[in-house]
């Protein structure tokens, strides 16, 4: 038996501009909420600060607000863009998030994927995968160390760091490198034994660049990725069959997760969350083989089994009937 995969939502998250904000990050909690509801394992949630339409820019702020409404679902930065934070104060608010969430949250961290983000910041994109690495080895050099950590760069100094608070989570929360197009992300992950998360997201990019605000095409630009095989849309059974081809394609992975888009209607979007925790998430969590094995065998043994209980039935009728008759004769005798 091979071992279950895992399922969540990744939110950048993206909105349409036009709509109020406050009742964008409203609907993204409220998402959140159901996922937890219905059994999914995890939700990521992005960090951006610039473009109109990706409005978190604390997912650390997010997380918190998502862990009062959730009860289950593992809660991941999705990702935070190492280049833009000291290292030492990252670590501290994480540790403080790991202890708020009672150890379901997931560190995913970056480069930085907005240029928009790194220009008014005065960061140069040569440098930001450089310093993510940096970043990262000093972050988890804090999460496990005994010792101070002093670190100099050329844009962070520690002095003799120490984590006043340790994670929740022992020796430090899951760390997971996000992997786009370079191979960066993949050699961070193999360097310090993180996890990968791989993000797909050149879909998404050339559908924003092709549509811009014109979200009233929305339903022929969906189509179109479905004619390429580059999204999945249909029933449960279609969305078994293709994720079961990505795992024979890729030689497998731990975790499939879902981007959680605003083209839909929210009842719409809930609805499908549902039908996917129902069908499809079961399927390939191996919940489904024992009460199926279970009812096929009760089938197969109806003759045998149900047919003794009916005759069961039966002389028990037949021998309550003789005694309640048998006053009556006397009677009559």
């Amino acid at each position: 038996m091979t071992a279950p995969l895992d399922f969540g939502v990744f939110y950048a998250p993206f909105h349409p501009v036009g709509q109020d904000p406050t009742l964008a990050l409203e609907y993204d909690l409220e998402r959140v909420e159901a996922l937890d509801r219905f059994g999914f394992d995890e939700a990521w949630f992005g960090e951006h600060h610039s473009g109109g339409y990706e409005l978190i820019g604390s997912p650390e702020i997010f997380i918190a607000a998502a862990a009062q409404r959730t009860r289950h679902i593992r809660l991941g930065t999705g990702v935070v863009s190492l280049p833009y934070h000291h290292p030492w104060l990252l670590a501290d608010r994480l540790c403080l998030l790991d202890h708020l969430t009672r150890g379901r949250l997931i560190i995913g961290t970056g480069p930085g994927a907005l240029p928009t983000d790194a220009y008014i910041l005065g960061i140069d994109p040569v440098h930001q995968r450089r310093m993510h690495d940096e970043g990262l080895e000093a972050m988890l050099a804090l999460f496990t160390s005994e010792e101070p950590v002093t670190r100099q760069t050329d844009w962070f100094t520690m002095r003799e760091a120490r984590l006043q608070v340790r994670p929740y989570q022992w020796p430090h929360p899951e760390i997971a490198v996000a992997a786009m197009v370079s191979p960066s992300g993949p050699r961070l992950a193999g360097k310090y034994g993180a996890s990968l998360l791989s993000l797909s997201m050149s879909a998404a990019a050339e559908g924003f660049a092709a549509i811009g605000n014109a979200w009233a095409v929305v339903e022929d630009f969906v189509e179109g990725y479905r004619e390429t095989g580059k999204a999945m849309i249909g029933t449960p059974d279609d969305a078994i069959a293709y994720i079961e081809d990505l795992l024979e394609q890729s030689g497998g992975f731990g975790t499939f997760l879902m981007l959680g888009h605003d083209w839909a209607s929210p009842a719409a979007t809930i609805e499908s969350y549902r039908l996917f925790a129902r069908h499809v998430i079961p399927h390939f969590k191996g919940r489904l083989a024992g009460p199926q094995a279970s009812h096929d065998w009760a089938v197969g043994k109806r003759e045998e089994i149900f047919g003794r209980a009916g005759q069961a039935i039966v002389d028990s009728i037949e021998a309550h009937a003789a005694e309640t008759a048998a006053p009556a004769e006397r009677e009559a005798v």
